[in-house]
């Protein structure tokens, strides 16, 4: 009787032109194995039985959507049926993508689109008591899975949303002509050392002193000790979820995982070590063809771990993009902060979970396509080469910029300046050629540092090359870098993306930028304006105004600015003031001031910080008042800009 781990199997795709190598278990003494085609052999192999286990590698024919079977025979027959030879991938890492096509919305809609497709997924299960999960100590090929069909709708609303979305945009680039699948090992909240093998980490001269330092080596008496942390145990992933796959080729990877490894200084320090060891391995067990095999990541969303303002993920983030840098024949990357954080309620309303899976599975085969079949223009994402001062201006020059950057939807948003008290101010920019902008702070003489799409908490990032956005970046290497966004100083905002966070409520929604006083009314107006669109500001009250929230990664941190200042229209007989509301109850009112006289019904204002006292602020109003005989009662308010202490 012949046993075969789950992946061997019915309704299977391998990997075309390349070798496969069936590992199972036997009662007999030698098993035959024939890879049959319309009943006719293509090609015989026998394999002794040594212990129970055999093996034996059989060489794969190219792509096709004919139907093979493999006969085993050891006195018993087994047959695998309905085998189809294709392009197969490895879709790996944690939550994000493991996250199934059920918990997109429109999923049934888009599992529609699929129908037909040659499309195979293997659906890998879970162990018993999936969060405390008693892990194999060493290698196991004893998880099961199933093989589905793009028609199998059960299956596929289980599979990995991310590597659906790769394997349809796949189907189209090869015309529907040579079948697609992935093998779905994916599993939330586990950091990479769980998917390394314990033989490579030991054989590893880089890695092993550090997981030694660490604490990272399992002892024996503690295994599976750790209750639902079971799963974060070093080397258990592989155990479990890859082991099982082992003897099946694949073409390359598609990795999104590193949210469990920002939290510690540790892990973001050596994530590049984790990635080439990485690579090297699976290359070296599952490659077709090791001088050809990708890593393709996704970026990970902006989103906080730890105190305020803390970039935990543009730290990783910039790991996969030096890497790719480094070693772009073996590593690639997607950036996602240009999607919008959408998600479904039933996964408790977590954005560290985007529902934008589809878009970033969408762009990983794009990557694929170019890298690992060699077709198609844009090979990565355009990311920073160098940064220059000019003047009062930085100038940014990337590398790869394909057809020239560009920018989604007017105003750059995300990009920041900094000078050498490392203060970051929301820049100004311009593209001044194909691969380069310029950015400035009207206020800021001596720039020294940029950081863009680098912020924790901030959506929207709108700079292309191509059709992928440009990468995130941060010219300081050295030095934490602290971003509070403050989208109110873009009058053309109107949301802001807030973590109100608590054991109580989970509220990570979008909330108002501004918010009008009682009897004021508020919209945005491409009529009145300098500079594209301002702030309109009208009540029939005599006073109005208008206010902003501080909220976590979106602080008011006004304590750090000599002055704000701003174009205000329809001035006359206009008395302007900008009430600071402190945490503790307090209020403190400073006067708004006209400095300068702008012409065409705008002037120009001012509000300043002197001694401003220190402590939360928690609310800025914007109030106004007019003479009773002067109506309407509006002002339009533009320009706004905080200029930094001296």
């Amino acid at each position: 009787m012949i046993r075969l781990p789950s992946v061997f199997a019915s309704g299977a795709l391998f990997q075309q032109n390349s070798t496969l190598t069936i590992r199972g278990y036997s009662d007999g003494f030698s098993v035959t194995i024939r890879l049959m085609l319309d009943g006719r052999t293509i090609e015989e192999t026998v394999s002794a039985v040594s212990d129970g286990r055999f093996e034996a590698e059989i060489h794969t024919p190219a792509a096709s959507m004919q139907e093979y079977s493999i006969r085993l025979h050891d006195g018993d027959t087994l047959l695998l049926e309905n085998i189809l030879f294709g392009e197969l991938w490895l879709a790996s890492g944690q939550s994000n993508m493991s996250f199934a096509n059920v918990t997109m919305p429109g999923c049934d809609a888009y599992l529609d689109t699929l129908a037909g497709l040659p499309i195979r997924v293997f659906v890998q299960d879970y162990p018993e008591g999936r969060n405390a999960a008693q892990f194999p100590r060493t290698p196991s090929d004893a998880l099961g899975g199933n093989w589905c069909t793009a028609d199998n709708r059960a299956l596929m609303r289980a599979a990995s949303a991310c590597g659906t979305a790769f394997l349809k945009e796949l189907t189209h680039y090869f015309r529907d002509r040579i079948p697609v699948g992935i093998l779905n090992a994916a599993w939330g909240g586990t950091p990479m050392k769980a998917w390394l093998p314990e033989d490579a980490v030991l054989a590893d001269p880089v890695l092993l002193p550090k997981f030694e330092a660490a604490g990272f080596l399992p002892k024996e008496e503690d295994w599976n000790q750790f209750g639902d942390s079971n799963k974060n145990q070093s080397y258990c992933q592989y155990n479990c979820k890859i082991a099982p796959l082992l003897g099946v080729r694949i073409r390359g990877i598609i990795w999104y995982q590193g949210e469990s490894d920002t939290g510690a200084e540790f892990s973001r320090r050596i994530y590049s070590a984790y990635l080439q060891c990485y690579h090297k391995i699976y290359a070296e067990r599952f490659a077709s063809d090791p001088l050809n095999f990708m890593m393709i990541s996704s970026l990970l969303y902006p989103w906080t771990y730890g105190a305020s303002g803390e970039t935990k993920v543009g730290v990783l983030n910039q790991t996969f993009i030096d890497m790719a840098v480094r070693e772009p024949h073996k590593f690639a990357f997607t950036p996602i902060g240009d999607l919008a954080p959408i998600w479904s309620f039933h996964t408790a309303n977590h954005p560290i979970h985007p529902c934008n899976k589809y878009d970033i599975g969408y762009r990983m085969a794009l990557l694929a396509e170019t890298n690992s079949y060699d077709r198609g223009s844009q090979r990565t994402p355009a990311t920073m080469m160098s940064c220059e001062t000019s003047g009062n201006q930085l100038l940014i020059r990337f590398r790869h910029a394909s057809s020239g950057l560009h920018i989604h939807g007017g105003k750059l948003r995300g990009i920041y300046i900094a000078g050498r008290d490392g203060l970051y101010l929301a820049a100004e920019s311009k593209i001044v050629a194909p691969d380069t902008i310029a950015v400035w702070h009207p206020y800021l003489d001596e720039p020294l540092h940029a950081a863009y799409g680098y912020s924790s908490f901030e959506e929207g990032y709108n700079l292309f090359a191509g059709e992928l956005p440009v990468a995130p970046f941060a010219t300081d290497r050295e030095n934490p870098i602290i971003i509070e966004c403050k989208p109110w100083l873009d009058p053309a905002a109107q949301r802001v993306w807030v973590q109100n966070f608590s054991e109580e409520i989970r509220d990570v929604f979008y909330h108002p930028v501004w918010h009008p006083l009682a009897e004021s009314e508020l919209c945005t107006d491409p009529a009145f304006t300098r500079t594209g669109v301002s702030l309109r500001i009208c009540s029939d009250e005599a006073v109005f105004g208008a206010f902003v929230k501080s909220y976590p990664y979106n602080r008011l941190d006004l304590q750090n600015y000599a002055a704000l200042r701003l174009h205000l229209y329809n001035t006359p007989a206009l008395t302007a003031e900008l009430e600071l509301r402190y945490a503790e109850g307090d209020s403190v009112v400073l006067p708004i001031e006209k400095t300068e006289t702008l012409g065409d019904g705008w002037d120009a204002y001012a509000v300043y910080f002197d001694a401003l006292p220190e402590g939360e602020i928690t609310r800025m109003t914007f109030r106004f008042t007019r003479s009773a005989e002067s109506k309407p009662y509006f002002v339009n308010m533009e320009a706004l800009v905080l200029v930094p202490k001296k």
